[in-house]
């Protein structure tokens, strides 16, 4: 087990109080760190701000990525989930992804551990993506809320209740399926790809299928339940008044930001990377910091849907991203 860093010596450091010897250590503890989720769970949320912009400076310092003779930076991004702006940083960027989770979604109290539920609430403005014990995928859309049983992988089900909007990637397992409940709504799946959106203030819920095949379900009082089955492209429509239950052979616009795609850049401006992120998942993104539109990009991202793009271009550009009804804006932090 890797040792756990005391928080009041990562506030000196934040402070710059430290002395050499408890820097050298922290700087140990950093590089001591792989594919493990760092023990930061006691920070409160400005710490991990400050702490996340002082490696950041660390980062651009050590790495060196803007060279004295270059006006234009140059960022490489590798194969699928490895992030470097050069290669003395891909370690660094990877542990400050852990840094930083927390500040986007809230889970219960570690204190807590002897309840029989996880719930997983979305307070970020971003997506945020959650997964399950059996390895399945919730992007979840800012004020969403996920529930569901500690001892996931057990039993005959897995079950899941939810409140807001959120993309799910099942994992299949045909001996096991994948149910969500959301209001009077059950989705009922064995491994694919779908968006259920359910929000209370809303008159009504939406499914839409991205991949594979879902059956709907709406409860309907003392009644039996109506069910409809829905093939990719296809959505059902719960309205909450009258308790009907409508399938739609066609989907939103908005769903083609899961759509996966290979994507290929080298020395591309990312005004022009944009346009073409635009085009390919029919999203409109917005650039807040105009000079993001200076950067160029080399990176190959493959089989990847929008969420992941941006997730990349996150870790890797030191910028951050909202997202809304009216489409996502990328800034500098």
């Amino acid at each position: 087990m890797k040792k756990r860093i005391p928080t009041e010596l990562i506030d000196r450091y934040l402070k710059g109080a430290c002395s050499p010897e408890e820097e050298a250590e922290l700087n140990r503890w950093y590089n001591s760190f792989d594919n493990e989720p760092v023990p930061i769970a006691g920070l409160n949320e400005n710490q991990k701000i400050r702490l996340k912009k002082r490696m950041l400076d660390k980062i651009k310092q050590q790495a060196d990525i803007e060279d004295e003779g270059r006006q234009v930076p140059v960022v490489k991004i590798s194969k699928p989930y490895w992030y470097s702006v050069a290669s003395i940083a891909a370690l660094f960027i990877l542990v400050l992804s852990y840094f930083i989770k927390d500040s986007y979604f809230n889970t219960e109290a570690a204190g807590n551990q002897m309840s029989p539920y996880v719930s997983v609430v979305n307070h970020s403005n971003k997506l945020v993506k959650h997964t399950f014990p059996d390895g399945s995928i919730a992007w979840m859309r800012p004020s969403t809320n996920i529930r569901y049983k500690r001892a996931f992988n057990s039993g005959t089900v897995r079950e899941v209740s939810m409140l807001g909007e959120a993309f799910y990637e099942v994992a299949k397992n045909p001996k096991r399926p994948f149910i969500i409940h959301s209001g009077n709504v059950d989705t009922r799946v064995l491994g694919t790809s779908f968006n259920v959106r359910c929000y209370s203030a809303n008159s009504r819920a939406e499914i839409s299928v991205v991949t594979g095949k879902v059956m709907v379900s709406a409860h309907r009082g003392t009644e039996a339940k109506e069910s409809v089955c829905l093939l990719p492209k296809q959505r059902a429509v719960y309205n909450k008044q009258d308790k009907s239950l409508v399938k739609d052979l066609s989907v939103k616009q908005e769903m083609a930001l899961w759509n996966k795609n290979t994507l290929s850049f080298n020395n591309i401006p990312m005004s022009t990377v944009v346009s073409v992120l635009r085009d390919k998942f029919q999203t409109n993104i917005t650039i807040a910091s105009p000079e993001i539109n200076k950067y160029l990009l080399t990176a190959d991202f493959t089989d990847a849907n929008l969420p992941s793009v941006l997730e990349m271009l996150s870790k890797s550009l030191d910028i951050t991203y909202g997202i809304s009804e009216d489409g996502i804006s990328m800034s500098k932090l």
